[in-house]
């Protein structure tokens, strides 16, 4: 979903975050807040994610699957993929959000 047309080059907070939740309703998605992953791990037979993660409000311990995994450390504009046990060994594609292109997807 790309940004409108009408949108600056640098767009104010206020546009992107209702970009953001137009963009949540059009692809339905539904984010989970307040986790805190214990695990992730690939599994090459599936091709998925298997990840891990602490409900910190319930301190339940939930379970989640994808063939995407995306992680997401802060607000920066400096390109930062940090150091994650396996990385080297995954096989398949690392990219860091300063290469996607929004609406393009990957």
């Amino acid at each position: 979903m790309p940004m409108p047309a009408s949108y600056p080059t640098y767009v104010p907070r206020k546009q992107f975050t209702q970009y953001l939740d137009d963009y949540v309703s059009h692809f339905k998605i539904s984010p989970r807040y307040h986790r805190s992953v214990e695990s992730a791990n690939y599994d090459e037979g599936t091709r998925k994610w298997y990840v891990k993660v602490r409900n910190v409000s319930s301190d339940e311990i939930e379970e989640y699957h994808g063939r995407f995994l995306v992680v997401a450390t802060g607000e920066t504009t400096d390109a930062f993929i940090p150091e994650v046990e396996g990385l080297n060994s995954f096989t398949g594609e690392v990219l860091h959000t300063t290469q996607v292109q929004i609406g393009k997807g990957i």
